[in-house]
């Protein structure tokens, strides 16, 4: 039996757990996506396959629920009557029965109910390069799952899955997006793109677009990847150069042609910004924008990008309601877009309050990338030398490693700058200074020997490379210089907009403001990310909508947000920070859709 077992093809032998490298609650989060994959009025969603990688990360906290699922995976197979789940029921019908018998083994053994399903699995040996093809595309889509890894190891499986079965078109378009989403999980490492990198994709995306049975649905698809590729391309371009010249126009000929003839929301804001930046057309670009704004009011990615859009017109009132919109929706980038808005806007509000709530409405894994944002705005909007040093501790305290400490772009000063170096010379030239309390002089020396202990500081240039505390736009009160999340410290003012109308956590402290302690960071945060119902600042629910983010056609806002300026910390975005951003990949899941046999309509 354990022989029989080894052979099969399911997720308990494709080595997940050595794979998952995130620490986000995968169960939570594949619960919300399958809600909002039901909400849509999208027939040709496949969406089983997600609820299979569901039901087992289930598997260890709620057996009977996860062995619910697979029963309901199984059925849906089995009454499938068109689209892909039909045309390779054999091979799906394989994968749900090894997961259900991997599942019974382990309650039951080898039981006579172990070997009767046994039986009703088709062993892959006896297999047709056709049935064979559809595991190892199934396989690959599971893998997307589950970040940069899994998605690095969907492209040999994709590429085998082709070679086996050549006239498959949705295997191709699953290739094209697993290479465009590997392309950006390299672009946000030190690398340099170069044609290799696009033109691969490229070629099958103008092979396909001359297919006779390319349906319109899969057309537009096929120009929006293509002008994807050639977007990312255009970034290692020598401006105004022709070539520069012709890939502008590509994309913007892609962009003409789809634009209007698709409803998802990040076709729609990846034009408008398009039109907006490269065709120099402002209006054209707001008025797509705009149109977007009007179907998907919610939407993370599309609130974005108008936040980015009314911006760059100087409409600073509009970008900041767009960027409030967006971090509700839990838009991770959406939180410093907003921060510099009301840094120009000179608003009013409690930033020690601010990334105090950012801190419990993301999960931990963005604990660090919160730290030095909050860094790069005290040490250089702010001038304040010891919250700067109380931020810079708690990122050497949580990776010393940080790749973004080294250099990143800032926005504040339009320039790569070198954080680490920036904020030793800020402590070092305000430790010279003689009007700090002790605490604060005992804050600034501990960073500063923190510093030194990781760093060779004689390579620094210690020349003051900010200004002095007389100039600082607010100077520090004493008492509100101890780090965020680190003591018992009552609440301050609300940030103005931020979270409000919002529900506290059902089971936990509440985070609206009050004049009693703060909890600790780890159990606010455990709380909030609980249940929907009792999240800090709960993420709208925009089921109905956008297009499903598990597509093969890649239709994710999140993901189309990564070629200009994400919801997520992305290089392009906000300060090129480096780390390989979990809830970015994990929302970019990707499946494969089933058309009926009727063509698509628009």
């Amino acid at each position: 039996m354990e022989e029989l077992l080894r052979k099969l093809e399911c997720h308990f032998n494709w080595n997940i757990s050595a794979i998952n490298e995130s620490k986000l609650n995968l169960v939570e989060k594949f619960r919300e996506k399958i809600e909002e994959l039901q909400s849509l009025d999208d027939l040709s969603e496949m969406i089983w396959p997600l609820k299979l990688t569901y039901a087992f990360e289930l598997l260890a906290t709620d057996r009977d629920e996860s062995v619910q699922v697979v029963e309901d995976v199984i059925e849906e197979i089995k009454e499938a009557k068109d689209g892909l789940t039909s045309e390779y029921r054999i091979s799906y019908s394989h994968i749900a029965y090894s997961f259900k018998a991997f599942t019974l083994v382990q309650t039951q053994g080898h039981s006579a109910k172990v070997v009767d399903l046994m039986k009703r699995i088709k062993p892959i040996a006896e297999m047709t390069q056709i049935e064979r093809s559809a595991i190892l595309a199934l396989k690959a889509q599971v893998l997307m799952c589950y970040g940069p890894i899994g998605t690095y190891m969907c492209v040999p499986l994709l590429r085998q899955a082709i070679q086996l079965n050549p006239e498959e078109i949705e295997f191709k378009l699953s290739l094209v997006v697993c290479m465009n989403r590997k392309r950006h999980y390299d672009m946000s490492a030190p690398y340099k793109m170069t044609w290799s990198d696009i033109e691969e994709p490229v070629s099958i995306v103008e092979q396909l677009l001359n297919h006779p049975k390319l349906s319109s649905y899969q057309r537009v698809t096929c120009e929006y990847f293509l002008a994807t590729a050639y977007s990312d391309f255009l970034k290692t371009m020598k401006p105004f150069s022709p070539e520069h010249k012709e890939c502008k126009l590509q994309i913007l000929k892609s962009c003409d042609w789809i634009h209007d003839k698709s409803n998802h929301p990040q076709i729609m804001a990846f034009c408008a910004d398009k039109f907006f930046f490269l065709e120099n057309k402002k209006g054209k670009g707001l008025g797509v924008i705009e149109a977007a704004l009007k179907k998907f009011p919610f939407n993370v990615g599309v609130n974005t990008k108008a936040s980015i859009l009314y911006k760059t017109t100087n409409d600073l009132k509009t970008a900041a309601k767009h960027a409030q919109i967006a971090l509700e929706g839990g838009g991770f980038g959406a939180a410093w877009l907003l921060l510099r808005l009301k840094t120009e806007l000179n608003e009013p509000f409690d930033d020690d309050e601010y990334f105090k709530k950012l801190l419990i409405f993301f999960p931990k894994t963005y604990t660090t990338q919160i730290h030095f944002q909050a860094c790069l705005y005290y040490m250089q909007s702010k001038y304040d030398a010891v919250k700067t040093a109380i931020h810079m501790d708690m990122i050497l305290t949580e990776d010393p490693s940080y790749d973004s400490l080294k250099s990143c772009f800032s926005h504040y000063t339009r320039s790569i700058v070198k954080p680490l170096e920036m904020a030793y010379a800020q402590i070092v030239e305000e430790l010279k200074t003689t009007d700090h309390s002790r605490e604060d002089v005992s804050i600034l020396r501990k960073t500063k020997d923190k510093i030194e202990e990781f760093a060779d500081v004689d390579s620094f240039d210690l020349t003051p490379q900010t200004a002095s505390s007389s100039k600082r736009r607010d100077k520090p009160v004493r008492g509100k210089t101890t780090a965020p999340m680190a003591r018992g410290a009552a609440h301050r003012a609300p940030i103005r907009d931020f979270g409000k109308d919002r529900k506290a956590p059902v089971d936990g402290p509440s985070a609206s403001t009050t004049k009693s302690p703060m909890p600790s960071a780890s159990k606010t945060r455990e709380v909030a990310y609980k249940s929907e119902k009792g999240q800090i600042f709960p993420r709208r629910n925009e089921g109905t909508q956008g297009a499903p983010i598990n597509s093969t056609n890649g239709h994710n806002h999140r993901e189309a947000e990564s070629n200009s300026s994400s919801t997520f910390l992305t290089k392009g975005d906000l300060n090129t920070s480096r780390g390989t951003n979990s809830k970015e990949w994990l929302l970019r899941s990707s499946g494969f859709r089933q058309y009926p046999n009727k063509e698509a309509s628009e």
